[in-house]
């Protein structure tokens, strides 16, 4: 299930980084007083948690597993900047502490494969660069050897998928 889902987890782990950037600009926004540039980065900020969280929540309806993430995320990133700038910048800097961590949780689940069976899984339009997997990840047939060719080691028995593998609509066409 984790690797169907890639791209769309992948999209959400773009959309907190881009928050991630929006609170940083923010606080050091509000850190120097600008507070016409701070209400943009604001702006821009819950926008993007807004589109981030909606898209967790349309991800975690009908996966009952994702759930209790659905809801700690929601409650991490519920927030009101208080009027004075200080505690503001304390609360955006904390948000900006959260979203990393969210960042690299999400990047973790959907990129670290070590050991897992995905003979079953259908990989023609996921997006597998970046995947980690070790030599017991089983992947299907027609897959085995572009991965292969397409990772690089990152250490014993273990790799990581530095390119796209050439795709098989695109090795039919060519026959």
């Amino acid at each position: 299930m984790r690797m169907e889902l890639r791209s769309t987890v992948l999209e959400i782990v773009r959309t907190f980084a881009e928050a991630t950037l929006d609170a940083d600009a923010l606080a050091e926004a509000l850190d120097v007083g600008w507070l016409e540039g701070a209400g943009r980065w604001a702006h821009a900020l819950r926008r993007d948690l807004a589109y981030g969280l909606a898209r967790v929540r349309a991800l975690a309806h009908g996966n009952d597993c994702l759930g209790p993430m659905t809801r700690a995320m929601t409650a991490s990133f519920s927030y009101k900047l208080p009027a004075n700038t200080v505690r503001a910048c304390q609360e955006v800097l904390r948000l900006a502490g959260d979203l990393h961590l969210v960042h690299e949780a999400l990047t973790e689940i959907v990129s670290d494969f070590m050991d897992s069976d995905l003979r079953s899984t259908d990989l023609e339009w996921v997006p597998l660069e970046g995947v980690r997997w070790s030599e017991a990840t089983c992947w299907p047939a027609m897959w085995e050897e572009r991965v292969r060719r397409a990772s690089e080691p990152e250490g014993p028995g273990v790799f990581v998928i530095r390119a796209e593998p050439e795709r098989c609509s695109s090795a039919l066409t060519s026959m």
